[in-house]
Formats: structure tokens, sequence, C-alpha cells
């Protein structure tokens, strides 16, 4: 089976939820079952969406990329209608419509699948969210499908995704919640739908460093970490908001580290007591992870969450916010962690974890086999390969 995965952005140094899925996929579909191409274009940064990569093919992982230029963009355009949606105000079909075309788009792109789109059995677009995702699964939409990595978010509710979710073939879930959301925006009840989630490698008796970190770092004592983008539309200034505040009320003995892109204001009076390590190789990361107490998950906007099932593949618990129903649904089925969705819930289970080592190595253990049988990647390619033969090409 011939497959293109099409993704706004793709490459090793490409940090991202959606990207490291589309990798993850392309890289473990077995060689004698599927021929895998990517489709995507010249940017690295998803803040400037400048072309940065060369266009053309290129050879990673044994995969062929195609990389195609992004389109000028008026950004003024795209910016004003964004501020509009975000902030509720209603919009138009027409407006709409124009802040995808100054979204992230590629002519060039779109013009590859319009004449080579029939070559592939299956075009698979993810995440929803991006121009190349609406233009390009319109092209075919017959051997179109769609990860969409949804999000309870504004955005999930304008007019032209429901255009996407209901023109395409068919539709691959991260998670139950996810999928159940969908159903509730959209009018999917006809599509062939399936839940698969991401896969993880990893080694039974991989040991972790955590020592090493406090060294190099020069942490000492308990610490919650949280890693990801250092960004409001991952909660974090809600952690870091309740970490201070119940740090100056009780002066609980723990710091908060933060590692991951991006910037965050850390209040004068916390220098010490939030430390912000920027980005963190994988193994200083996993390090870090295997030293921490638990590590918080504040997001309420996920699909999945890498986050979660890393810390648990080193028997480390997480602490999730409960508005989130995946990050939740995972914390629940699993019992690899808690939840909370108030300051007060959160310093409670904070000194809950603190205070139960013997519980939190538990919920760390369970969090692990969770992962390693639900989402190893041989689990994983097994639904994903399943998922397709369901379509029925």
């Amino acid at each position: 089976m011939r497959l293109a995965f099409v993704v706004p952005r793709y490459g090793e140094d490409v940090v991202g939820g959606a990207e490291t899925l589309a990798r993850g996929y392309a890289e473990h579909l077995p060689k004698h079952s599927y021929s895998v191409d990517i489709l995507t274009t010249c940017a690295k940064s998803h803040f400037t969406w400048e072309n940065y990569y060369p266009e053309g093919i290129d050879l990673l992982n044994g995969l062929k990329v195609r990389r195609f230029r992004v389109n000028r963009r008026d950004i003024g355009a795209f910016l004003e209608i964004q501020r509009r949606i975000e902030e509720g105000i209603p919009t138009t079909l027409d407006e709409q419509l124009l802040w995808a075309k100054e979204s992230v788009n590629s002519d060039s792109l779109y013009d590859y699948i319009w004449r080579k789109g029939e070559d592939y059995d299956y075009l698979i677009f993810l995440p929803y969210l991006f121009g190349s995702t609406f233009w390009g699964s319109l092209i075919y939409p017959e051997r179109s499908l769609l990860i969409p990595c949804l999000h309870d978010e504004v955005y999930s509710r304008l007019a032209i995704f429901k255009i996407t979710f209901e023109k395409v073939k068919g539709i691959i879930f991260n998670s139950e919640p996810e999928s159940i959301l969908a159903r509730r925006l959209f009018s999917v009840e006809d599509k062939t739908i399936s839940v698969v989630g991401m896969g993880f490698d990893y080694e039974t008796d991989k040991e972790y460093d955590p020592d090493h970190f406090r060294k190099k770092f020069r942490v000492n004592g308990d610490f919650i970490l949280y890693f990801g983008r250092k960004e409001g539309g991952k909660n974090l200034p809600l952690l870091l908001d309740y970490f201070c505040r119940l740090k100056r009320e009780t002066g609980i003995g723990l710091k908060l580290i933060i590692a991951g892109d991006g910037d965050i204001a850390i209040p004068h009076d916390m220098k010490g007591e939030v430390i912000d390590l920027g980005f963190l190789s994988e193994n200083d990361k996993m390090d870090a992870v295997a030293g921490a107490v638990f590590v918080c998950q504040p997001s309420v906007n996920e699909s999945f969450s890498i986050v979660i099932m890393e810390a648990w593949l080193t028997g480390i618990p997480v602490l999730v916010h409960g508005d989130c129903d995946v990050t939740k649904w995972h914390v629940v089925e699993s019992g690899g962690g808690l939840y909370f969705r108030n300051y007060y819930e959160f310093a409670e289970t904070t000194w809950y974890f603190l205070k139960n080592p013997d519980i939190r190595k538990e919920m760390g253990s369970q969090g692990r086999r969770y992962v390693q049988d639900i989402y190893s990647w041989p689990a994983v390619i097994g639904r994903f390969d399943e998922a397709l033969k369901g379509f029925g090409r």
C-alpha cells in the first residue's frame, strides 16, 4: 500500500506533537507492506513559517521527504481574523476562507497532490488546523484520511473545519475522548472512524540517571517538572501561578523545573524556586523526568499527550488538568496519576504526592504498564493497519 503523510513541518529538529506523530507512523510502518512518502513544506519554525529547508527531495531515516515552498502570506489579514476568532467575535465563511488562505499553504504542494495524488492509496493529513490540511484534503477527498489532533478550542467550531471533517474518507483519532468531541462537533456518523494513538519505543531495562541531571544543572532537593512548549496554550502560566502561590503560602519543599522551547517570566521572588532550563537534550530530559516527584501536564488542549506517556515510561506519576478530557481519561484508565481543576486541588494533590512516596511509585508503575501494553509501536501499528483495512480501498 502506498501512503503519503501530509504535514506542515517535518524533520528531526522539528518539535511538535503532530509532527512527532507523523514521523512515528512513517518510520514504524513495515516496509514490506507500505511505501511511504512525506509531503511537507520548507518551514521549520511554527512561529514564523519562513522557508528554511531547501525545496526538493530529502532522505531522512530511509524515507523520501518532498519539501515545497510556503506561499507568501498576508500576515496582517491572517492575524486580524485570528484575533476575532480567539475573542469569540463571529466570522463569516468568506472571512474564515481568507484566514485559511493566509495560513500555512504551498501552491507547489497542492500542484503535486493534484498531479500525483492518485498514485497513492491514501493521502493522510495532519493536524486539522492548518491550510495545508484544509486545502490539500479537498483535492482528492475520496482518498484523503484525517488525523486531526483535535482539541476542544474555538477553532474547532469554525464552519470551514466542518467541511474538512465531513469531506474526507475517514478519520483516525488519538484517543477516545477526541473521537467523542468530533462526533459532538461534526456530522461524522457516516465516516469510518478509528482510534489508534501514538506509539513509543522503550527498553524494559532502560536506566535513567537523575543524579547526573542534578549535578549537571545544580538542582538540589525535590522538584516538580514541566516540559514542553512554554506558551499560554499549554497552560504553563496557570501552573506557574499555582506553584508560586503554594510556595508563598506554605513554603513547601519543592522546586518547579521548566524545560522546553519558548519564554516564561518568572516572578522575582521565585528565582531559585522556579528554574527554567530551556531546551534539554533527550537524555537530559529523561534523566530530569526520572528525578521528579511528578510531572505536571496542565494543558487543557490535548488530543493525546506525549508528555505524560514519556513520564510514565520512566515510572513517574503525572498531575493533569481535570478539564482536559483526554489527559484525565489516560490518568483514570491507567491509575498513573491525579488531576486538579483549581488551586486548592492543585495544592492538595501536590502535598499528597510529596507525602506518599510508595503510592507515588505504584502510580508510576501503573502508568508504565499502561504505555507498554497499549502504546507500544507494535500495538499501535496493528491498530493503524486495521484502520486502513477498514477504510476499504
